[in-house]
């Protein structure tokens, strides 16, 4: 089955012995699905005292990272998790025939955390960086399984780019009405 899997493991603090069990995973090997291994450390790795944090993003910003049109951004957000909803089914049919059939009711329990989140007011147009926390947030809590750490994971990456977000308005492809999607894109 086409796919790919991570796996955190958790070394001991003893050097000796976390340097025998890498050494060990970077043996070759025949068995199948693990036929390639890179053999060399990593490079450029972050500790994570180098790395910035959201909170200082965001301290460092003057003010919330608003959206040129709050309920435009709602209506948006709120539309994408509504057509994950609706497509729920058919989602899941298809990851029945290529994976293990919950994809669909994964991405619709973020969705309707989501939905949640706005109405109670984590989310909102009126402060991007916050409200990508909070969509975080659902993703982690209320999807489970690696998607929702896949998608907690990538959402908490963009708060530390606020000012990226600020100079480029990415987050503007949002707000473009439904009708505007091409059709090949829905």
């Amino acid at each position: 089955m086409p796919g790919f899997s991570i796996t955190l493991l958790l070394l001991p603090k003893e050097q000796q012995t976390s340097d025998l069990i890498i050494s060990l995973l970077d043996e070759p090997t025949e068995a199948p699905g693990w036929k390639w291994s890179s053999r060399s450390p990593p490079t450029g790795v972050q500790s994570p005292s180098e790395m910035p944090s959201a909170v200082s993003a965001t301290n460092k910003s003057k003010g919330p990272l608003k959206a040129p049109d709050p309920s435009a951004f709602i209506s948006a957000v709120e539309n994408a998790c509504n057509a994950l909803i609706e497509a729920e089914p058919e989602i899941t049919r298809l990851d029945t025939i290529a994976g293990d059939g919950d994809c669909g009711l994964t991405l619709k329990g973020g969705a309707t955390g989501v939905l949640q989140a706005i109405k109670e007011g984590k989310v909102s147009g009126e402060d991007i960086v916050s409200s990508l926390i909070a969509i975080s947030r659902v993703a982690e809590e209320e999807m489970g399984g690696t998607s929702g750490a896949l998608f907690s994971w990538v959402l908490s990456l963009y708060p530390t780019a606020t000012k990226l977000l600020k100079t480029l308005q990415v987050y503007s492809s949002l707000l473009l009405p439904k009708d505007s999607i091409l059709p090949q894109q829905r």
